[in-house]
């Protein structure tokens, strides 16, 4: 079990780190054996902290005569959210009772990060083998141990102490120990000092579960009583012994104690040297931060990045901006050691940059800009995305001044309060090499930031004075300004250069160091927000699919190119979107679009964007009316339509319309040599505006179209019809890249086929 280090001192208590249990499976494994399948178990590997190499942790069981194994021992591992924590799984075929790897059939291995595995709750990952073309792969799972991050609170007092001080009484503290497996003793707790007293009773505090209990659920303990002294060391009053079993069952005589003095044991009129009773003793369950992350919560990052004068021109060698190809400048390196923890914990990975204290090439000083230089959509794809966002903003914004921090913290508090979404929690990163000019300011944006879901971290670069960031991590009061408080502490300040100065020329070891002191705070500043607004954590989601269901397989779909993000989806701007307002499911991301029956692209709301699939649930009965079957012409029943929907290739796909003629829709009406002017191209006409005329484009009125399009206009760019010229015209014999939106034709195919 991993502790955090504590120094001496009343008051001071070990923290347990959160510990996760792993379930493995695999399928498909290779089959190695002749006359029987696989025997496979699986070895986990970890990588210390600033080692080059993993470790054997743990190794499962055997299961015999197996390719698709679930195996009953589980994993356990502890997690720090602060650190990256690479793992390796490696899959054998056990052919002895040999302990040496090397004696077994290697099937294959896969390497992940903690934070993956918990972020997603079940990581699914193709097992790599050298030699082998089968697909095989690794299912891990993560739960957090039971009882975690509960914790017990007592309170004890002591009567008739023994007098150790001339002049009084003596000023006794307790200092509580708990016994480990290998009999030595670890300090959980020391309680405060109470003065000139021989019967105190000290204040009731609580303990992590983890700390007091041992993986049995108990644990022996020993408690030892003091007498402060200012002016020389302190003196033992006694000790006594109980353990967390016996705490449990409360207060009363059975958890009194005699305080032993082991100098005075000896002595024959010795009784004792006082009693200590326990007061109170209760069990209270509370939520992890690995709760919430299992029960969907997403933490997003925002990057915030100092482009004042200060920092030296980027191309100097000087610089804190300066960069090679085969070097990080600190910003990058600040940038890159927090962004690469935090992003297993946002599912889409893309994140917002933002610069302050730049000119702009438009020669305007902006305190809060987009790297990217896209006011309507600053994410940057990964943190590969910030990186190369960052560098070529250093090519076009030229470095003024002065440092305000206030403008990007109230455009993230902003962005936040617009997506008021109990499972998100935003950490704001702000790397500074210099004093904050709008002090005052930003103390105001902090203590407003306080009340929503977002934590602040400012790293310091350089070698500036940043004595003033101290009392904006405010960790012993929190800050306050003109009458009103934070309702919590969420700001955490790391000076980088110190941590470089410390590990040299390692810098790996230093990144490392670095996020594990600005993200080490997150976790309970999660937690805190949490409690402040009542949330509770949902049942244990997991990422895409259902609780501990497989994950799809393959890489993760390509950003759908339109709707285009933000764009309005009324009648009065269309450009750029589906030719039904708001359906933004379809063309499916990625979804390829067959040149003739425009399989991607389902003109009706509702459906599922490929052929032969189901409506999509919860859609509206009346946008169902095609489900099943191709809503172009001259394409044969889809596989899976209900029987009443699959009418013969020949008849016209749209309902209530005449059937089709020879050529494929040579008589429907929204192609340009529509035929008989009583066909309509949807049942009844109801999309057709009275008048219009049903030869002419399927959007009439204008309803969908932009804001200049007329009934009248073709979707078809060399169809003849007034405001026709509005739409360009496309290649000879080649129309279907045409968008019926102008300005737009060379994105957004038509969702027509070739006439």
């Amino acid at each position: 079990m991993a502790y955090s280090e504590v120094t001496a001192g009343p008051g001071k208590v070990f923290t347990p780190k959160s510990r996760i249990e792993l379930t493995i499976s695999c399928k498909n494994l290779a089959d190695k054996d002749v006359f029987s399948k696989s025997d496979p178990l699986c070895v986990l590997f970890v990588k210390p902290p600033r080692a080059t190499g993993f470790v054997e942790h743990d190794r499962t069981e055997v299961v015999k005569d197996s390719l698709n194994p679930t195996f009953k021992h589980k994993f356990v591992i502890d997690y720090m959210f602060e650190e990256v924590q690479e793992l390796k799984f490696q899959v054998y075929d056990s052919d002895s009772k040999s302990s040496n790897l090397k004696n077994h059939e290697f099937l294959g291995e896969a390497q992940c990060r903690l934070s993956e595995i918990v972020g997603k709750g079940t990581l699914v990952s193709t097992l790599k083998s050298s030699g082998s073309f089968k697909k095989s792969s690794i299912s891990i799972r993560s739960q957090e141990v039971a009882h975690s991050n509960d914790k017990v609170l007592l309170q004890f007092h002591a009567n008739n102490l023994d007098k150790k001080d001339f002049l009084g009484k003596s000023d006794p503290y307790v200092v509580l120990y708990r016994e480990n497996m290998d009999r030595t003793f670890t300090v959980i707790h020391k309680t405060e000092v109470i003065q000139n007293t021989l019967n105190p009773k000290w204040r009731a505090f609580q303990l992590p579960v983890q700390s007091i209990a041992l993986k049995s659920g108990d644990a022996d303990l020993k408690i030892e009583i003091y007498d402060w002294d200012k002016n020389s060391s302190d003196d033992l009053i006694g000790i006594c012994s109980t353990s967390f079993t016996k705490l449990k069952a409360g207060p009363g005589q059975h958890n009194t104690y005699e305080v032993i003095n082991p100098k005075k044991k000896s002595k024959k009129s010795y009784k004792n040297s006082g009693t200590i009773s326990l007061t109170q003793y209760q069990y209270v369950q509370e939520p992890s931060f690995l709760d919430f992350i299992q029960g969907g919560l997403e933490i997003n990052l925002i990057i915030s990045i100092d482009f004042t004068q200060s920092n030296g021109h980027p191309q100097s060698r000087d610089s804190l901006h300066y960069y090679t190809q085969n070097k990080h400048s600190q910003y990058g390196l600040a940038l890159y050691s927090v962004g690469e923890i935090l992003q297993d914990y946002d599912h889409k990975k893309r994140f917002p940059a933002l610069g302050f204290g730049g000119l702009l090439p438009n020669q305007q000083v902006s305190h809060c800009f987009f790297l990217n230089g896209s006011s309507s959509d600053p994410d940057c794809l990964g943190i590969p995305g910030i990186m190369q966002a960052y560098y070529s903003s250093l090519q076009t914004v030229n470095l003024y001044g002065p440092t305000n921090f206030s403008p990007c913290i109230n455009y993230t508090a902003n962005r936040v309060r617009q997506s008021s979404s109990p499972d998100k929690y935003t950490i704001l990163l702000i790397i500074t090499d210099g004093i904050i000019t709008d002090m005052h300011e930003t103390i105001r944006a902090i203590i407003d930031a306080s009340f929503l879901p977002l934590s602040i971290i400012i790293v310091g670069v350089g070698r500036a004075d940043f004595s003033a960031m101290d009392h904006l991590d405010a960790d012993k009061r929190n800050l306050s300004s003109g009458g009103r408080t934070a309702c919590r502490d969420i700001v955490q300040f790391v000076p980088f250069q110190s941590i470089l100065d410390r590990y040299g020329n390692n810098i790996d070891a230093a990144k490392a160091e670095l996020a594990k002191c600005v993200l080490a705070e997150v976790p309970q500043q999660v937690i805190g927000y949490m409690k402040f607004k009542n949330i509770k954590p949902s049942a244990r989601k997991s990422f895409r699919g259902q609780p501990g269901g497989p994950e799809p397989q393959g890489p993760p779909p390509a950003n759908p190119v339109y709707p285009t993000p933000g764009a309005p989806s009324g009648p009065s701007q269309n450009a750029g979107q589906l030719p039904y307002p708001g359906q933004n499911a379809y063309p499916a991301p990625g979804a390829p679009s067959a040149p003739y029956n425009n399989a991607g692209q389902a003109p009706y709301p509702g459906q599922n964007p490929y052929p032969g699939s189901a409506p999509i649930p919860g859609a509206p009965p009346a946008s169902q009316q095609n489900s099943g079957y191709s809503p172009y012409p001259g394409s044969a029943p889809l596989p899976g339509a209900p029987p009443s929907s699959q009418p013969s290739s020949a008849p016209s796909p749209y309902p209530g319309t005449a059937p089709s003629a020879p050529n494929f829709n040579s008589g429907q009406a929204p192609y340009p040599s529509g035929g008989p002017s009583n066909q309509v191209p949807y049942p009844g006409g109801g999309p057709m505006a009275p008048g219009a005329n049903p030869a002419q484009a399927p959007y009439p009125g204008g309803g969908f179209m932009a804001p200049s399009s007329q009934a009248s206009q073709s979707p078809y760019p060399n169809f003849s019809g007034s405001n026709s010229n509005t739409y360009p015209t496309a290649p000879p014999g080649n129309q279907q890249g045409q968008s019926p939106y102008p300005n737009n034709q060379q994105h957004y195919p038509s969702p027509y086929p070739n006439p």
